[in-house]
C-alpha cells in the first residue's frame, strides 16, 4: 500500500492521518471509523457495493477497500474500546454502514489533534479513576520491560493472582490487559521504524518475539504493513 500519511497510537485505539492511494481489500481485528477531512469517507465491500457519508464505519474482520480520493482521518478502536459506546446509530447487522444522524463533534472535527484529544481525554478518563494500586504497579512492569516480562510474571511480583488481575483489569481499563499490552507494544515498534530502527530493531524493541510476528500482528490489527504504521505523529 503506497499511502502518504501518519499513524497516532494509544491505548485501545490507533488513528491514520492522511491519504490511501493504492489501497487494495483487506480485513482487520479492529472496527475502523474512516471520516473525510473536507469531504465524504467513501469505501466499498468486497462484492463492490459502495457506501460514502461523512463517517463510514467497518466492523472487525469485514472486507473493504478505501476508495476516497481524499484525505482521511482513519480511526482503528479495539472492539471492547468504551468509545464504541458513543455510536448510538450503530446497527449490529450491518457489517459497513454510513453513520447517519449528527456525526459526534469530536469525531467531525477537521482538524485531527481536536480528534487525537478527544480520544486521548477518553483513554484518561478510564484510567484515572482510581486504578488498583496492583493493577497500576503491573501496568508500569508492563511498559517498562516490554516483551521480558509476561503477565504472569508481573501480577506474582505484585502478589496478585493472574486471574484477579484480568478482572481488574477488564473493570478498570475496559478491556483485557493482554490487548491494553499488544497496542502498547504496536505503537513502540511503529514509533522505532519512524526513529530509523530497520524492521527487526523495531520488533525487538515493541517485544516481539521477530520481525514476521510484528508484522503478522500490525497486519492484523490494522490491515497495513509496518512500513505505512512506521509514519508516526508526534
Amino acid at each position: 500500500m503506497a499511502w502518504s500519511g501518519k499513524f497516532h497510537f494509544g491505548s485501545s485505539y490507533a488513528m491514520y492521518v492522511g491519504s490511501t492511494s493504492d489501497n487494495s481489500l483487506h480485513n482487520h481485528a479492529a472496527f475502523q471509523i474512516a471520516v473525510g477531512q473536507n469531504g465524504h469517507a467513501e469505501l466499498c465491500d468486497g462484492i463492490g457495493r459502495r457506501f460514502a457519508g461523512r463517517a463510514v464505519l467497518v466492523r472487525p474482520f469485514v472486507k473493504h477497500q478505501v476508495v476516497s480520493n481524499t484525505d482521511l482521518n482513519i480511526i482503528y478502536l479495539d472492539p471492547k474500546s468504551p468509545i464504541l459506546g458513543h455510536f448510538d446509530s450503530l446497527q449490529p447487522a450491518k457489517e459497513i454502514q454510513v453513520l447517519k444522524g449528527p456525526v459526534p463533534s469530536w469525531l467531525s472535527d477537521s482538524k485531527p489533534c481536536q480528534v487525537l484529544s478527544y480520544l486521548e481525554n477518553k483513554s484518561d478518563e478510564r484510567t484515572g479513576r482510581g486504578i488498583d494500586l496492583r493493577l497500576e504497579g503491573v501496568m508500569a512492569e508492563l511498559k517498562h520491560n516490554l516483551g521480558r516480562v509476561s503477565i504472569t510474571q508481573a501480577a506474582k511480583a505484585r502478589g496478585i493472582s493472574e486471574s484477579r488481575l484480568r478482572v481488574i483489569a477488564n473493570q478498570q481499563l475496559g478491556m483485557p490487559l493482554s490487548t491494553w499490552l499488544l497496542w502498547l507494544k504496536l505503537g513502540k515498534a511503529a514509533r522505532a521504524l519512524a526513529s530509523g530502527a530497520c524492521l527487526s530493531e523495531a520488533a525487538s524493541s515493541g517485544g516481539f518475539s521477530d520481525q514476521a510476528h510484528f508484522s503478522r500482528t500490525m497486519r492484523k490489527m490494522f490491515g497495513v504493513t509496518p512500513r505505512v504504521a512506521g509514519a508516526v505523529l508526534n
